[in-house]
């Protein structure tokens, strides 16, 4: 056995320059895993904290022409926490005289003006008055193009 360390010890002296080599694609390659696998931690983070602060919805289900009354037996399933019941269209909207007409996803909002699930984030203006029936909130990329 002790034979065979020295050839083994002899070997690789011989062969230096290979096994740093190996050695440093093994580093790189362990240090790949590490920086993705921290990457994607902190993404799943980043992700559940947005959900939180913004009371994103789990679920998500439409339907047409169903009565105010099933939002409140849907409440009761067991697990349900919060139901919250929007209106959702797309419309075609012409701005302008000259404007090419736009397809517009049109949401409803509460009453009170401030949802309950997926919460808005405002990076400018104010969230519409009660009672208001001449305001519209509008993403940032669109109000910017017109």
């Amino acid at each position: 056995m002790r034979m065979l360390n020295r050839k083994l010890v002899r070997d690789l002296g011989r062969m230096r320059g290979q096994v740093f080599t190996i050695a440093l694609v093994l580093a790189c390659g362990i240090a790949v895993l590490v920086a993705a696998t921290a990457t994607y931690q902190s993404l799943i983070a980043s992700q559940a904290a947005f959900y939180d602060e913004a009371h994103f919805s789990t679920v998500f289900a439409s339907a047409k022409s169903v009565p105010l009354a099933i939002a409140a037996r849907i409440a009761m399933i067991s697990g349900i926490g919060l139901v919250e019941t929007r209106v959702a269209e797309d419309v075609t909207v012409t701005l302008g005289s000259d404007g090419e007409p736009l397809t517009a996803h049109v949401l409803s909002l509460p009453e009170d003006g401030a949802p309950q699930l997926n919460r808005l984030h405002l990076r400018q203006g104010r969230l519409i008055t009660p009672g208001a029936v001449d305001e519209v909130l509008v993403s940032e990329a669109f109000a910017a193009a017109n």
